[in-house]
């Protein structure tokens, strides 16, 4: 069986394993089909993976909110149709309609403090949905090498125990003819009942990883065998490791997380700030009395003045998140 380099750091073994398979994923294959290759393996589980499938949903919703968000720091259109009925009127109501244009909020501040917070929380669940992508090849991969090691220790103990019984009988005999002495015979048959001891816990583990493996690809069948030498990554060194602990998706997660908080604070700043409320109307119909006015536009300016402390909770909640 191939293995990996002694001297290899997992973590950075594992990250090797992503960088390769990742792009080459397979399509997923029936679901009686054999797992033979880590790859396979690593396709069936992707496709049965929870964690991905709710990354990835995680994903659909941050985006969603950063179209929100930039939805409302945008100017609205919207068609307009009101009727009122008046005292003295007898009866009568008056219809007018109108295509009016709004936009409140215009400090250019909170709207795109929240734009760019969005803009960062879906970027971090982009990461996030990698990172996960990432654990469940760890996962993956080491119960995959630990099945072919277990399998591995468990061919070499049996050959072993074959050997050590061959010597037992060996013993026995020579005791027999008085040229040996009774303690090697009985020392001997600790030696079989050792082995065969490890024999059952290699056997063990294998069927464990057998079942981990088939838990998380979904498959009733695995069959994996030895990668190629050629397969095998190589080991950089703890520099080279260390260098590129920034490309790890949950490194990139974090540093948006903190960009987003740091436009958590600007926004809860934004709201004591004052408001500038746009508003314009081009009437469709309008009752006689009025029918000379076509458009008309209002602008409104408001200053937040007291709020009991909320304004600044606010602020001092945000802070304290980022």
């Amino acid at each position: 069986m191939s293995r990996l380099p002694t001297g290899m750091n997992r973590p950075r073994a594992v990250l090797s394993l992503a960088s390769v398979l990742l792009p080459l994923v397979p399509p997923a294959a029936a679901a009686d089909a054999p797992v033979r290759t880590l790859g396979e393996a690593y396709a069936a589980a992707l496709a049965a993976s929870e964690a991905v499938a709710a990354s990835e949903q995680s994903i659909r919703r941050a985006e969603a909110l950063y179209r929100d968000a930039l939805g409302s720091a945008l100017p609205g259109i919207s068609l307009r149709s009101q009727t009122a009925v008046e005292d003295g009127t007898r009866g009568r109501s008056e219809t007018d309609g109108a295509l009016r244009l709004s936009h409140a909020g215009l400090n250019g501040y909170r709207e795109l403090a929240a734009v760019r917070g969005a803009q960062a929380d879906a970027g971090a669940e982009r990461f996030g949905r990698r990172r996960a992508e990432q654990l469940l090849l760890r996962d993956l991969a080491g119960a995959f090498y630990g099945l072919l090691q277990a399998r591995e220790d468990a061919a070499v103990i049996a050959e072993l125990q074959k050997l050590a019984e061959r010597r037992q009988k060996e013993l026995v005999e020579r005791v027999r003819v008085g040229r040996s002495r009774e303690a090697d015979a009985i020392a001997q048959e600790f030696q079989v009942a050792s082995l065969q001891a490890q024999y059952e816990e290699s056997s063990r583990s294998a069927a464990a990883r057998v079942d981990l493996l088939a838990h998380l690809t979904r498959r009733a069948s695995i069959e994996a065998a030895a990668p190629s030498s050629s397969a095998t990554a190589t080991d950089r060194g703890l520099e080279s490791y260390i260098g590129r602990v920034e490309d790890r998706p949950d490194v990139g997660a974090g540093r948006l997380a903190v960009e987003s908080a740091r436009q958590g604070v600007k926004a809860a700043q934004g709201e004591r700030l004052p408001e500038l409320a746009l508003q314009a109307n081009r009437y469709t119909n309008r009752p006689a009395r009025r029918e000379r006015v076509k458009w008309d536009a209002g602008l409104t300016l408001s200053l937040p003045l007291f709020s009991w402390g909320a304004g600044r909770a606010a602020v001092d909640a945000a802070r304290a998140a980022a």
